[in-house]
């Protein structure tokens, strides 16, 4: 690993799926954001909606110490347990840390898309 290099992020993964689309993403907006408040070392949040209907969220924390904290912590949020009553099956999940990235600007994009 190159010295000059910022410490790589670590990534919470699930894939699941959920009987109800519009609740899963609005719960995992306001999910995301008590996250962000509530935990140090929390980066960022994001859900996918895959080919198959399922969905992929990624949450990136700066690493894997926050992480585990972070997952520790999400119990006593009550927006998490909220977002979870949104969650069905869950088809798989891990805890991945991150060894190599490159990460462009992003140029016109806004930081969420709540709006």
């Amino acid at each position: 690993m190159n010295s000059d290099c910022a410490p790589l992020p670590t990534i919470d993964v699930a894939r699941y799926r959920s009987a109800d689309p519009d609740l899963l993403v609005e719960h995992h907006r306001t999910m995301a954001a008590a996250l962000a408040k509530a935990a140090p070392g929390f980066v960022s949040a994001q859900l996918a909606r895959l080919e198959d209907g399922t969905w992929l969220d990624l949450v990136t924390w700066e690493s894997r110490a926050a992480a585990e904290a972070g997952i520790a912590a999400e119990p006593s949020i009550p927006e998490f347990v909220e977002f979870v009553q949104h969650v069905g099956d869950i088809v798989w999940s891990a805890t991945a840390e991150v060894v190599s990235a490159r990460v462009a600007e992003l140029t016109g994009h806004r930081e969420t898309c709540d709006d």
